[in-house]
């Protein structure tokens, strides 16, 4: 103690035996963490050595960590130090406490003094930093030359820079990035790096955040494991599935499931069976994946052995995914465009009812798989085995009802299974007029029809889906008509106002171009950001010889890039009208080329063939 005294404070004359006693008691109350002992050792170490600056130092240090916990204690910081610096009794340390006393003691005018006697005795990174942080809380902004001055210092203590850097990151990211850089560099360790890589992933750099952890693991230097498994989850996150593949090594060796998991359905992305079998023993044998996961974990694990031909084994994983969901899903990621993928498939799923106990599990399956084959006899054996509960249990009724239409067009029972499912926003007509709309429109129409004049309350999607199909199956007046029921009941909706605005300026119906402008323009108090509102709007102008105030409504489509065929034709016609052929030679090219809207784009090749002699 004698030694260490006297070195601090380069003066022996100031150390006495009674001094050098309660110092060591003190040391020892620290260390058995006895901290009133401490004080009151070191406060008769004080009185023992009145000139002894060292001990004073020790004191007050001790006596401040108190003070952030006990608003008693900083009154004696203050005391104490406020009595040294009037005897001239102080430090750089002793101000720099007591300056930061003063600052959690709410009076940043002392603290400042004490700050600025403390850096002016002697700077330090410590002291530099501090009145950075106080300056911040009480004068923001904080002088940055501060923390300039304090990174001048040797770099000798790797947590104070890097609170610098952090420091700077928050006022300039990328020069705190470039400070992160020269800390790793010197120290090269993983705390140093992981600052680093935290700085590159507020600017986004994941792509160098990945190259300086694959760095550190090619140079075989020390890299922990749960920063392995982030390389690796954000190489799969990021569909590096190939970068996942060349560390398999690394994967193997750390050996936790999550590691393993992006392993293996890398392996899967890449069709690589071998280290896909590999990864998942390894996942069977540690034993530990989430519930929620096995059925997916399982499910692939089959599709491995099913690629392979081992249907046997694919059959014994399936039968544990025993989740219906996740098999049907599987199903339908295969195009079955070649007959040896059609026979791998029914092969192993055959086999599969063979070997389960749940038959309608099976049945169900098989039923998907006939249906995509459009097998329609062998799938309805299936779908025809399903009980009304296992179909309810497993929230499997519209997809079968959808299964059922598909293979029989048996409209009976596909309202049947739809009225036990617990959808209310939609009708049963309406769900099958949805389902039907693609592969028998005419059909899908008739229900739409029947929905809107037998039922009161329609939904909205049925008129809107009625429009698009009446202008190739009903008169016009029909629609006008039902479309006219729909504007009573959703008056505030801007898609039914829009279609039946537009059928009628579509339509040449010039009685009713008053009622129609009246409807546009309610439409865009709703929605005045909607390009295909303005463009019936301008197109009804069109059409009432107002080409002036057509041109004008196309103001917000033309302010947008014009991704749509009819808008496209509208402005060719529009500008063609107002005799600026080369912009209208460019819009009716531009339908063309669009080619989204087949009407459209036969009237634009029409006016281009006529007008313009384009080929």
């Amino acid at each position: 103690s004698v030694n260490k005294i006297s070195q601090e404070q380069n003066d022996d004359a100031t150390v006495n035996k009674a001094s050098v006693n309660y110092f060591s008691f003190a040391e020892i109350a620290l260390q058995q963490n006895d901290i009133e002992a401490a004080i009151i050792y070191l406060k008769n170490a004080d009185i023992s050595a009145p000139d002894n600056i060292y001990i004073k130092e020790k004191l007050l240090e001790i006596l401040g960590l108190k003070a952030f916990f006990n608003a008693e204690y900083r009154d004696m910081v203050i005391k104490l130090g406020e009595d040294y610096y009037s005897r001239k009794l102080y430090s750089e340390k002793i101000l720099s406490i007591l300056a930061e006393i003063y600052g959690l003691d709410e009076n940043p005018k002392k603290a400042k003094k004490f700050y600025k006697l403390a850096i002016k005795t002697k700077p330090s990174i410590d002291n530099l930093v501090a009145y950075y942080i106080f300056q911040e809380k009480f004068y923001p902004p904080a002088d940055q030359s501060l923390l300039e001055k304090a990174l001048e210092f040797p770099w000798e203590n790797k947590e104070k820079l890097l609170r610098i850097a952090k420091l700077i990151s928050d006022i300039d990211l990328r020069k705190g990035l470039e400070i992160y850089k020269q800390v790793y560099a010197k120290w090269n360790d993983e705390k140093t790096l992981t600052s680093l890589l935290t700085a590159h992933e507020k600017l986004g750099n994941t792509g160098r955040i990945l190259e300086l952890i694959q760095e550190r693991i090619n140079e075989n230097k020390d890299v922990s494991d749960p920063l392995k498994t982030f390389l690796i989850g954000k190489y799969y996150t990021t569909r590096q599935y190939e970068k996942v593949i060349e560390n398999k090594d690394l994967c193997f060796k750390v050996n936790t499931t999550e590691i393993l998991k992006f392993l293996f359905f890398s392996a899967i992305h890449l069709d690589n069976v071998d280290i896909g079998i590999r990864a998942g023993r390894k996942v069977e044998e540690i034993n530990d994946m989430p519930e929620d996961v096995k059925p997916t974990f399982y499910s692939y694990f089959g599709k491995l052995f099913m690629d392979i031909k081992k249907e046997e084994k694919a059959v014994e994983y399936f039968i544990k995914c025993n989740n219906v969901n996740v098999l049907r899903n599987l199903i339908l990621e295969y195009n079955l465009e070649t007959d040896e993928e059609k026979n791998k498939l029914k092969n192993t799923f055959e086999l599969f009812y063979e070997r389960t106990e749940n038959k309608e599990f099976a049945d169900y399956l098989l039923g998907i798989f006939y249906t995509r084959l459009e097998e329609k006899e062998k799938a309805l054996i299936h779908l025809n085995n399903l009980s009304l509960d296992f179909l309810k249990e497993n929230e499997l009724l519209i997809i079968t009802a959808a299964m059922y239409l598909q293979n029989s067009l048996n409209l009976q029972k596909a309202k049947e299974l739809l009225e036990e499912s617990e959808i209310t926003e939609f009708t049963s007509n309406e769900i099958i007029a949805g389902m039907l709309i693609v592969e028998n429109d005419s059909l899908s129409f008739s229900i739409l029809k029947n929905e809107i004049r037998e039922n009161p309350t329609p939904h909205i999607s049925t008129f809107i889906r009625y429009s698009f199909l009446a202008e190739k199956y009903d008169s016009i007046e029909n629609l006008v008509s039902l479309m006219e029921k729909g504007v009573k009941l959703f008056p505030n909706d801007a898609d039914i106002l829009n279609a039946l605005g537009y059928l009628i300026a579509k339509n040449n119906m010039e009685q009713k171009y008053s009622y129609a402008e009246t409807l546009l323009k309610k439409a865009l108090d709703i929605d005045p950001e909607n390009e295909m509102i303005w463009d019936s709007l301008a197109w009804l102008y069109f059409k009432m010889g107002e080409t002036k105030k057509a041109i004008k409504a196309m103001k917000i489509p033309l302010t947008k890039k014009i991704e749509n065929s009819e808008i496209a034709y509208h402005l060719g016609e529009i500008y063609l009208k107002l005799n600026k052929k080369n912009k209208a030679k460019k819009y009716l090219k531009l339908a063309v080329e669009l080619g989204n809207e087949d009407e459209s784009v036969k009237l634009s090749n029409k006016l281009l063939k006529t007008l313009f002699k384009e080929k």
